[in-house]
């Protein structure tokens, strides 16, 4: 997000005073609306909340197309600025960021940056083309079609493997493939289940402008990729103006013994 000096105006005793800058939060709850206060810079900034944490976060029912009109209809009552509109959430906040700020006017990433990071096959197909060597082997597959084991290996991908849908958050349907069985299981799964995310998800890659190879590959598809090892690590940073300004390398640490995400 861009960082600029607040506002001045002249009072009439000549001084320079600073304009109120609102800033709304997606989903933003008691906890962050505190540590929100403590920034550093903020003291001309009001921050106010847009949707709930219940609404965004608390659920697993995503309807996106309700949650931009109420967002819309809360933004357009407001009788003030409308000077960052602002998010610290996964999925469906991050992805709804993009098409609210590009209808207000305020800074952030557009939406085909902010896909090329979350959905996982374009994702991949960017860092194959910037750092091949370090990239494992991917390929994208439709879990509804009874085909798709014989297609992932003629991708070149052997057991082991992992198998997670295009768009997902909290490690959601993510399964390690060690045989037939396993990707029998995992595909019943995703069948019966993917359409929480892939629904919602798809709603947002209809407004965004893809290569056809990418918009091919929508909501409903899978990857299976190549099982890689060593630390995971989350790289922390920004991107203002072009420039890539990393700050941290913050350990992720898994379960012990399973797949999923535990704490940094």
């Amino acid at each position: 997000h861009e960082r600029t000096e607040p506002r001045a105006h002249r009072t009439t005793e000549g001084k320079d005073s600073y304009m109120t800058r609102n800033v709304f939060v997606i989903g933003m709850n008691d906890l962050n609306a505190e540590r929100l206060t403590r920034l550093r810079g903020v003291e001309d900034v009001v921050f106010h909340p847009l949707l709930t944490p219940e609404a965004v976060s608390e659920t697993q029912e995503f309807d996106i197309p309700a949650m931009l009109a109420e967002a819309e209809a809360t933004l357009d009552a407001f009788d003030g600025s409308i000077d960052a509109i602002v998010g610290y959430i996964d999925f469906p906040v991050s992805t709804m960021l993009p098409l609210l700020c590009r209808k207000y006017g305020t800074r952030n990433a557009s939406l085909e940056a902010l896909l090329k990071c979350e959905h996982k096959f374009w994702s991949r197909k960017v860092m194959a083309e910037v750092v091949p060597d370090h990239v494992p082997t991917f390929t994208a597959f439709d879990p509804f079609d009874d085909g798709a084991l014989s297609k992932v290996g003629e991708a070149g991908l052997r057991f082991p493997f992992f198998v997670k849908p295009i768009k997902s958050s909290g490690s959601r349907l993510g399964f390690r493939i060690d045989s037939p069985e396993d990707f029998e299981y995992a595909v019943g799964k995703l069948r019966a289940e993917i359409g929480q995310i892939s629904e919602p998800f798809n709603h947002v890659l209809d407004r965004a402008d893809m290569p056809a190879d990418i918009r091919a590959i929508d909501g409903r598809y899978c990857m299976a990729e190549r099982v890689i090892g060593g630390r995971q690590c989350t790289l922390e940073g920004y991107v203002h103006d072009g420039e890539v300004v990393p700050y941290a390398v913050v350990d992720s640490i898994r379960y012990p013994q399973v797949l999923s995400f535990f704490y940094y």
